[in-house]
């Protein structure tokens, strides 16, 4: 079995089962990775935390932000069929959220080790959300939180 039949038969599985209310949660959660957000959060680590916390992730998520987009013009591939919000056009290769998702909640846990488990959990959750709402499918959200997960990861040992 391939990676576009997964892809296809998991958006198919999924879809299929979407509920009124899990809906509306997984539509609100949308913003957990979006930009705005992520400048909030930047915010408050500049207010809250230290000037290396800052750096750290400040460079860590204009490096996702950059190669998330880089990525998107190289792949340019298309969406699911069955998007529930706004249908967007852009590239779906990888997810934009789910890397700036586990991008910030890798950096976060470090941190804040004692939320670590929240932050992981809210970053899977924003995740799975990409792909319950057809905006994305399995491969593209599992390649952006890798994505998140390895340029954290990178930027915390060379900073």
């Amino acid at each position: 079995m391939d990676l576009k039949s997964i892809d296809v038969r998991t958006q198919k599985y999924i879809s299929e089962r979407r509920n009124p209310t899990v809906t509306q949660v997984m539509t609100g959660l949308i913003s957990l990775g979006s930009v705005p957000l992520n400048l909030i959060l930047l915010f408050f680590i500049y207010q809250l935390g230290t000037f290396q916390q800052f750096k750290e992730l400040l460079i860590t998520l204009i490096l996702t932000w950059t190669l998330v987009h880089f990525l998107k013009k190289f792949y340019s591939r298309e969406r699911p069929e069955n998007q529930v919000i706004d249908p967007s056009f852009a590239s779906s290769f990888p997810s934009g959220h789910s890397a700036t998702g586990f991008a910030s909640s890798i950096l976060l846990s470090t941190f804040f080790p004692g939320l670590a488990t929240v932050f992981v959990l809210l970053a899977l959750t924003v995740s799975f959300s990409r792909i319950y709402l057809g905006e994305h499918f399995f491969t593209d959200a599992l390649a952006g939180s890798l994505l998140g997960l390895f340029t954290a990861l990178i930027v915390t040992i060379i900073l």
